[in-house]
């Protein structure tokens, strides 16, 4: 079984390599390849928002010289892509390098080397299903922390192999069945319940400089908006 991990990173340098950490430690073991997609996405730019990716990119470079990482990409800055078309740049890839079970790791998920091991050994003891879901202890604020279930494994030949992301991370298959479609089974949380930063007041470890900057974007691409709201009052996050 050969296992291929994408990640997005865009302005990620001061926990990039934590993140990766597990992981590295694991791919000789399990004939695990790592792909980097780094860059701005387009809504961002669209926003008016720095590019503060400079530094990630420097670190990349240097994490795929010591073959930490397996492949970089890079968006070009003057035609920047959505958050689907970055990860669809890892499809070729994957496919090359006869990829069986795809791991989806974004930069503000974290597993401790137990659970990455745990992830791949529950998903080699339940083979049949299609896609695998994580509960993530999803940080809210200054340290609430609540359950949060989201995809983050794959079989990626089956169905007639991955064809596409359609939108954000969600992606179908050639024979048109989405991803989700076929079965999902969540990995029981006592293995498996990395942490998750996106909703924080300051902890953030990716994305846009500000969360209120996170919160437009979202407000921009889902037909629902974003679920919360930046009390400018009381200086934090809060739900809708």
């Amino acid at each position: 079984m050969k296992i291929g991990i994408q990640i997005l990173a865009y302005n990620c340098v001061s926990t990039f390599k934590k993140l990766i950490k597990p992981w590295v430690k694991l791919k000789d073991k399990y004939d695990i390849k790592i792909w980097v997609g780094s860059g701005q996405f387009k809504e961002y730019a669209e926003l008016g928002y720095e590019n503060l990716n400079h530094s990630t990119e420097v670190l990349l470079l240097d994490l795929f010289e010591k073959k930490d990482i397996d492949y970089v990409f890079h968006p070009n800055k003057n035609h920047l892509l959505t958050d689907a078309k970055t990860r669809n740049e890892c499809i070729p890839w994957m496919i090359a390098n006869d990829i069986d079970l795809m791991i989806q790791v974004d930069a503000d998920e974290f597993y401790s080397s137990r659970e990455a091991i745990n992830l791949i050994k529950f998903v080699k003891d339940n083979p049949d299903h299609t896609c695998y879901n994580t509960i993530f202890k999803n940080v809210i604020g200054d340290g609430i922390v609540e359950d949060w279930s989201r995809f983050s494994a794959g079989w990626i030949k089956k169905h007639g192999g991955i064809k596409s992301y359609y939108f954000d991370m969600h992606w179908w298959f050639n024979d048109n069945f989405d991803y989700r479609s076929q079965g999902v089974k969540e990995i029981p949380k006592q293995l498996v319940n990395p942490y998750h930063y996106t909703w924080t007041n300051g902890d953030n470890t990716t994305g846009p400089s500000h969360i209120k900057d996170k919160i437009r974007y979202q407000q921009k691409i889902y037909a629902a908006g974003c679920g919360f709201e930046w009390d400018e009052v009381n200086n934090k996050i809060k739900r809708k």
